[in-house]
């Protein structure tokens, strides 16, 4: 699993990064970029071949820190002030996770450009995470394990120093501006519902279940099938409008239905993969997302097979989680187990 890169890796992560634009023979080119403390010159990087400029730099800046790193696909003329397509910050600490780039790694150590996803700048397009993860194409945001040991939902550009990867950052340049674009001819007033940290009337919000471009690994493109997104949605469609997954308790399950006192009733936690890692993951949320309740939830995890280990058997019979399987075929998602739920808790 890709993981967060720790504190001490953030520099090499963005020295790698640098790297790619000067192993490419960039022109170097002094332009006015526009910044909220105002336009400030700089200079850029510039692949004229690529069409890519990236801006880094020598320090970190900010209360916290960060390492600039700015990106664009035009440069202009020298009287131009220009506007970045998208920073792709990183913060010095990784655990601040307001700056929206991400250092990554995985089990090699090799390391990875990532972005949570939004548009800021003040100049109109943006976009919040929300509306960027629901407009964005042929990308889809990847689970990575945080130091505390959460996950964290991100868009993971490429591995840096493998071949291709400023092709891959330049695809993520170009449709990052596509989307500020976009947002400028969005209503005032954003599209898509906020969620309170508390649910009152309750909801769903389908999930995104379009194929799209995975972790960037090189030589080829992985597609990631949306099998979460299309899992969640289809079995919403199979219980109901009591299924929702509103935000409770400033967590979001993945889907749950109330009874009539507006506790959990039923609580579901959907895995697109039966694997060891998944299982961990999925018997901590389940408990964790039920705690706050006065009577325990019926705890229910979703995923492709029944796991065999005597030791997930044994914790699922003493956590009293029970396991609803699906699979994948032309008609959809088919799901073995909602009669019985169904008939159990008496509800359509």
């Amino acid at each position: 699993m890709l993981r967060i890169a720790g504190k001490n890796e953030v520099k090499i992560v963005r020295d790698l990064l640098l790297g790619e634009f000067q192993n490419a023979n960039p022109e170097i080119k002094q332009r006015r970029i526009s910044s909220p403390g105002g336009a400030v010159t700089l200079d850029l990087h510039w692949l004229p071949q690529l069409g890519l400029w990236g801006h880094f730099s020598d320090r970190p800046y900010g209360e916290l820190g960060q390492w600039n790193c700015a990106f664009g696909t035009s440069v202009g003329s020298e009287n131009d002030t220009l506007y970045a397509s998208i920073e792709i910050n990183l913060a010095v600490d990784p655990a601040d996770r307001v700056i929206a780039g991400r250092a990554i790694k995985d089990d090699t150590n090799g390391y990875y450009l990532g972005h949570k996803g939004l548009l800021g700048g003040g100049r109109g397009g943006q976009m919040s995470m929300e509306v960027f993860r629901k407009y964005i194409k042929g990308y889809v945001p990847e689970a990575i394990e945080l130091e505390n040991g959460k996950e964290e939902y991100v868009f993971v550009i490429g591995q840096l120093g493998q071949n291709g990867f400023l092709q891959k950052l330049k695809a993520f340049v170009d449709e990052t501006e596509r989307l500020r674009a976009y947002a400028r001819t969005l209503t005032a007033q954003d599209p898509t519902p906020k969620s309170n940290s508390v649910s009152q009337s309750g909801g769903f919000t389908a999930e995104n279940a379009q194929n799209g471009t995975g972790n960037g690994r090189p030589y080829s493109t992985i597609e990631i099938k949306r099998l979460h997104g299309r899992v969640v949605n289809a079995l919403q469609k199979k219980l109901g409008q009591k299924a929702i997954n509103s935000a409770y308790n400033d967590m979001r399950p993945d889907l749950y239905i109330k009874d009539t006192s507006g506790h959990m009733e039923i609580l579901f936690e959907v895995k697109a993969s039966s694997d060891t890692q998944s299982w961990f993951t999925a018997l901590g949320q389940l408990l964790v997302y039920g705690a706050s309740q006065p009577k325990p939830p019926h705890r229910i995890l979703v995923c492709p097979a029944v796991r065999n280990d005597p030791n997930f058997r044994r914790a699922l019979q003493d956590l009293n989680i029970s396991v609803i399987t699906f699979q994948e075929s032309k008609e959809g998602i088919v799901f073995d187990g909602i009669g019985d739920l169904k008939k159990k808790h008496k509800f359509t």
